[in-house]
């Protein structure tokens, strides 16, 4: 493929017809795959709760489930928020069965089930990958707002913010985490949240339990948030 006298448009056009990706320009790079901007809560039915401190000309509660990546960065410019950056992009593990944060069910075949955390309002909350490829699943990541998880831990910066291990499921809101049906690491497969609400605990349940807490932006920003009172009926703008 000949490149050198290709306009962007064409590269662009090339990178969908081929299903390839450019190298990054090294530019700043937000977790538009959250659904809510930077320090904003995410509620039911895939609305965000604005800080209280937000002085922007926005509703303070906006539904940006669903929201393509266009509109999460027109919503940037209107309101005066912005997504996450992204602290470094790790490998991705595209051998995993499920995404991030989504959990694990085996079906009478033996067949992996995918059901998403609570508050997706994205795609399907019920997914099966057994038969996709890597590209095929990168495909559905950028449609569905979701990441498969970091092929390894190493040497990344660790979000200790998280509830719950890598791999584990958040349930009831973040109090409980649930191991998923691999885990084999000797403790037990429902924890406790507020067990290892320091640091120091979620490190030493690593060291004793062969779990990890993820990288930063491993995960995208899906923790639901009860804050109820202050939800409006709005949705995002689609001019």
């Amino acid at each position: 493929l000949r490149t050198e006298n290709m306009s962007r448009h064409d590269k662009a056009a090339a990178a969908t017809r081929c299903e390839a990706r450019w190298p990054c320009s090294g530019g700043v790079s937000r977790a538009y795959w959250d659904i809510c901007p930077d320090g904003w809560g995410l509620q039911a039915g895939g609305v965000c709760l604005a800080p209280s401190a937000y002085e922007g000309p926005c509703p303070v509660a906006v539904r940006l489930g669903g929201a393509a990546v266009l509109e999460k960065k027109r919503f940037e410019v209107t309101c005066g928020v912005t997504w996450r950056l992204v602290p470094g992009e790790c490998q991705r593990d595209y051998a995993s069965p499920c995404p991030a944060g989504w959990f694990e069910v085996l079906g009478r075949g033996g067949e992996v089930n995918c059901h998403a955390p609570e508050g997706y309002t994205g795609c399907n909350p019920i997914q099966r990958f057994d038969d996709l490829l890597p590209h095929e699943k990168r495909r559905w990541e950028s449609l569905c707002s979701q990441r498969f998880p970091c092929l390894a831990r190493d040497s990344c910066e660790r979000d200790w913010d998280a509830s719950c291990p890598a791999g584990w499921y958040m349930a009831n809101g973040g109090v409980l985490c649930l191991a998923p049906p691999s885990y084999d690491g000797g403790c037990d497969t429902v924890l406790k949240a507020s067990d290892t609400k320091q640091i120091d605990g979620k490190q030493m349940f690593e060291q004793k339990c062969g779990a990890s807490w993820p990288c930063k932006g491993e995960h995208p920003s899906n923790r639901l948030q009860v804050q109820e009172d202050r939800i409006q009926d709005t949705t995002i703008s689609r001019g």
